[in-house]
Formats: C-alpha cells, sequence, structure tokens
C-alpha cells in the first residue's frame, strides 16, 4: 500500500479503494465491532427510552427511530473518528492480504 493520506469522503468517491493506487482497502475488524456495538446500544436505548415514556405501543411503532438513531451514531463515529484502513481482499472477503 502507498500511505497515501485522505479524507473519509475521498475513499468513498473512489469506491472504497486507495485514490491514489487502487488497491481495495475495508474498515478494521475491531472499528466494525466498535460501529456494531454502538448502533445496536443506541437503536436498543431508543426503544427502552420510549417504552419507559410511551409504553407499550412504542415497542411496535419505535423500530424506525431505533435504526434513524443507530444511521446517525455511526455517521457521527465516522466523522469523529475516522478509521485506520487496511487493504483487504478481492470481492466480500473480509481477509486481510500480508
Amino acid at each position: 500500500m502507498c500511505q497515501f493520506r485522505f479524507a473519509y469522503r475521498h475513499y468513498s468517491r473512489s469506491v472504497r479503494t486507495c485514490p491514489r493506487c487502487k488497491v481495495p482497502l475495508g474498515f478494521p475488524t475491531y472499528y466494525r465491532v466498535i460501529l456494531f456495538i454502538a448502533s445496536e446500544g443506541v437503536s436498543f436505548g431508543t426503544i427502552a427510552y420510549g417504552y419507559m415514556k410511551q409504553g407499550p405501543g412504542w415497542l411496535l411503532i419505535g423500530w424506525p427511530f431505533g435504526l434513524a438513531a443507530a444511521f446517525i451514531i455511526q455517521g457521527f463515529i465516522l466523522r469523529a473518528f475516522p478509521p485506520k484502513l487496511e487493504p483487504q481482499a478481492q470481492g466480500n472477503i473480509w481477509l486481510k492480504l500480508t
């Protein structure tokens, strides 16, 4: 990998490859785990808070609000703490190339 530094917006524009050398890049495993835990926590926290305030009816209508909150927190984490991208295998295989 060429060690070229770039912003997340350049990464998304270049279709998840390095803008300079075109090596496929991906999020490290620990970063994906952090995103998953944060989004699940916010989603279930939204459902639980709505259940405490609105009652059992919120368990049916609260899921879209929980998912929206999860997307918002993922976007915030990606902007505030950008990941250090790693070279990945071609396709949807998440194995590191060494």
